[in-house]
């Protein structure tokens, strides 16, 4: 049974510093496609954000993913520069999703490299999960991102840029079938 459209509301936040050249943006593009159409087809409102230095909306809630949104969600191959800004990203990110109707809201965090400020991070995280009505995941791409764990109570670490689109998936899976 799909979910109805009014239930979910579901926010990636994707990093888009330096690090993230390559492969890793690549898939991250990929995974966010992929996702973004499914969530489309069934009526999930979903957004994309990216993160470095700055924060650039790809795609908000209310959009359709269009041919126009594609072509602007691509700008995220080009846009990775910069460093991991992680903190003003979730509270950015944080303050629209628990504005939206949506019973259900969820914020995906998705990131290669240790943030600028961890400890600023920290309290963002708890800020979101002490909220009580947005849950809030952490996805570490690559080996060696076990520190996503410290940042997020719900999280998936060392997630080979491959797998990405199906752990992403999966976990989306997960969260729909809880309700």
């Amino acid at each position: 049974e799909l979910p109805l459209e009014q239930d979910y509301a579901i926010s990636l936040l994707i990093d888009l510093s330096g690090s993230m050249m390559g492969e890793n943006i690549e898939e991250a593009y990929k995974a966010v496609v992929v996702l973004s159409e499914a969530l489309n087809n069934i009526g999930i409102k979903m957004a994309v954000t990216g993160f470095n230095n700055y924060t650039s909306g790809y795609k908000d809630f209310d959009e359709q993913y269009t041919d126009e949104k594609r072509k602007r969600s691509e700008r995220m191959l080009r846009d990775v520069t910069g460093g991991t800004n992680a903190a003003p990203a979730v509270s950015e990110v944080f303050t629209k999703i628990k504005k939206r109707p949506e019973k259900k809201k969820v914020i995906f965090v998705f990131t290669d490299g240790q943030p600028n400020s961890g400890p600023d991070l920290k309290d963002e995280v708890m800020k979101v999960e002490k909220s009580g009505d947005v849950q809030i995941i952490g996805f570490g791409l690559g080996s060696g991102t076990e520190f996503v764990a410290s940042y997020f109570k719900d999280n998936i670490v060392n997630v080979s840029v491959h797998e990405l689109a199906n752990k992403l998936a999966q976990k989306v899976r997960d969260v729909i079938e809880r309700g």
